[in-house]
């Protein structure tokens, strides 16, 4: 069985190297917007997916999103209800 010196002694070696590998979070670049941008355009057109596709991919989903409530409200009731339930149920347990 340890002795408390030897607990203490493996205590503040563990602190040591838990200090070690955090680091400062005021020290931690954080890239600009612009960079985070133009690498998000570089990873996808290394994929082979050009930046522009999904931009208008995005606005049709968006536009035919929009249209659901007008073009289908019973639909739309239905899975409001059905969301609301599960929800419900979900909370419950």
């Amino acid at each position: 069985m340890p002795t408390k010196a030897e607990l203490e002694k493996e205590i503040s070696q563990l602190k040591a190297k838990a200090t070690e590998k955090v680091p400062d979070p005021r020290k931690i670049e954080v890239p600009d917007k612009d960079e985070l941008k133009d690498g998000f355009r570089n990873l996808l057109e290394a994929q082979g997916i050009q930046p522009d596709e999904i931009e208008a991919l995005w606005s049709d989903f968006r536009q035919q999103i929009a249209d659901v409530p007008r073009d289908k409200p019973l639909m739309t009731a239905i899975a409001a209800f059905g969301l609301g339930f599960v929800l419900g149920r979900m909370s419950k347990s």
